[in-house]
This record gives C-alpha cells, structure tokens and sequence, in this order.
C-alpha cells in the first residue's frame, strides 16, 4: 500500500493537470503537451490492463476445478423402483 498510494497521487495530479490545461484558453503548447500525456495515459492504462489479465490467467491453474461438473450426476433423480 505503501507504494501504492504515491503512485495514486503523482496519477491524480497528472490527469487534474490534463483537465485544467487541455484547452485552448491556456495556450497551444499546452493543448499539446495535454494530448500527448493523455495519449501516454490511455497506453498506460491499456498496459496495465493487460499486465493484469496475464497475471490472472497465469494464476488460474492455481485454482482447483469447480466442483459443481463433478457433483451434478449425484444430483439426478434415482431410478425409480419398478
């Protein structure tokens, strides 16, 4: 958590500086500036996504099966007597 939560901060303040400077009133270079962080941000966010799919399916055979497909055919009805 501990190195976490700068992470947080430095993103928050990052995209806080996007909102507020991304228009033309502040100057083209700053328009400019603006859209190329918010471009490094998508990737950014586009990388993370898909750092965290590979660890979660690269952790998926630690999981045991489910066990429901192994317990449905105790869950029929016996044959009736006849």
């Amino acid at each position: 958590m501990r190195r976490f939560l700068p992470l947080a901060t430095y993103y928050t303040g990052v995209t806080a500086f996007v909102d507020e400077y991304s228009v033309r009133e502040h100057g083209t270079v700053n328009h400019a500036l603006c859209a190329a962080i918010r471009e490094l941000l998508r990737v950014r966010r586009a990388l993370s996504f898909s750092f965290l799919s590979l660890a979660l399916l690269s952790l998926a055979p630690l999981f045991p099966r489910p066990v429901l497909p192994r317990l449905a055919h105790h869950a029929r009805a016996p044959p009736e007597p006849g």
